[in-house]
């Protein structure tokens, strides 16, 4: 990684942009945090070994407030764990390059919250929005606050919801992205911080919107075996980082939650039901079974059903399949996207963004 003129001055949070190949988005996603109210914070864009212009963009915005870190490709993983090691502000936030802050986002109010250094974890409301960021739909984070944050806040949520104080990084049990896995990555990270966390705090403001960007890693993996091969990994890492029991239980019941997953899909695209049956057998779906009184009732019923008789379980979720598969060749078609994004996203979001 390139330190050279690297100068990063103390802040109250430090927002850490990782990129690859980004420059489309990557200027509205800066100025979004360059435009809050609240002058109090750092940027570090991390430059995930870039094969356009996007490092020149980002190097154009260097200065007091902003730093740019250039290093080899290996992933959002490990440019978001580049961007921790490098980050000196007691709170620490992300943001993908394709999406941006809200207006008003981070004001006073906010910044007297964050100053006291009370919370490990603050969990936000966002947005999740069209590519054009003209429509949206909610996500909510309800008003509350506690010291239990595993069971308060939802590990599914998207990293850039959150503000991390640094604590939740450092110490036995650290929290950090696990790096060589392409999907659940934030997910698992989530997983592993709000067990590390002692004090959370959850506001219903909306921080960020995220785009929803068909151009994106998981919107480019095809067939369902992603879920065996990238999304197990996640949470076997996570067993091997907190060695507990309790951990280890509430990962295999995840584990057992992919494989359903993986289930339902492999019979939408018309995999065998031998073939499917076959990746119940990978190892840490055969120790998920182990703990099967624990596991998810919603879960436990589709295995059960497809056990009971995998050929009618496979032609009704084929069926599912060949009709998903019409609709989305149907909203590529200009005329039914705009139909189709309209009914997703029904609230108008453009005046909550610097626009």
């Amino acid at each position: 990684m390139e330190k050279e003129n690297i100068q990063i001055t103390p802040t109250t949070v430090t927002w850490i942009i990782p990129v690859y190949n980004g420059e489309a988005y990557l200027a509205e996603a800066v100025s979004s945090i360059l435009n809050q109210p609240c002058r109090d914070f750092h940027i570090i864009i991390v430059d995930d070994g870039s094969t356009d212009s996007t490092l020149t963009l980002a190097r154009s915005f260097e200065g007091p407030q902003v730093t740019v870190l250039h290093k080899e490709s290996k992933g959002v993983s490990s440019a978001r764990n580049a961007g921790i090691r490098a980050a000196e502000s007691p709170y620490l936030a992300f943001l993908d390059a394709d999406d941006v802050l809200c207006k008003n986002a981070y004001d006073d109010s906010l910044h007297a919250i964050l100053t006291a250094e009370q919370y490990d974890l603050l969990s936000f409301s966002f947005y999740v929005a069209d590519q054009q960021l003209k429509f949206g739909q909610r996500v909510t984070a309800p008003d509350g606050e506690g010291t239990d944050a595993p069971s308060a806040i939802d590990h599914f949520k998207h990293c850039s919801s959150f503000l991390y104080h640094r604590r939740v990084f450092e110490g036995e049990n650290a929290a950090a992205f696990p790096e060589g896995i392409r999907i659940r990555e934030d997910v698992a990270f989530q997983f592993l911080a709000n067990r590390k966390a002692r004090s959370f705090r959850s506001m219903n403001r909306v921080l960020f919107v995220h785009r929803n960007n068909v151009c994106s890693v998981m919107h480019n993996l095809k067939g369902p075996d992603y879920l065996l091969q990238d999304t197990i990994p996640a949470w076997q890492w996570c067993k091997t980082r907190i060695p507990s029991e309790t951990v280890r239980q509430e990962c295999n019941i995840l584990i057992f939650s992919e494989a359903v997953s993986y289930l339902k899909l492999a019979c939408m695209d018309g995999i065998a039901p031998d073939s499917i049956r076959a990746a119940f057998d990978h190892p840490a779906v055969r120790e998920a079974l182990d703990n099967y009184g624990l596991l998810w009732r919603s879960c436990t019923a589709e295995y059960e059903a497809f056990q009971a008789d995998p050929s009618r379980y496979w032609r009704r979720y084929r069926c599912r399949g060949i009709l998903r598969c019409i609709a989305r060749k149907a909203v590529h078609l200009p005329g039914l996207r705009r139909i189709y994004l309209r009914l997703r996203y029904r609230e108008n979001i453009e005046d909550i963004l610097h626009r």
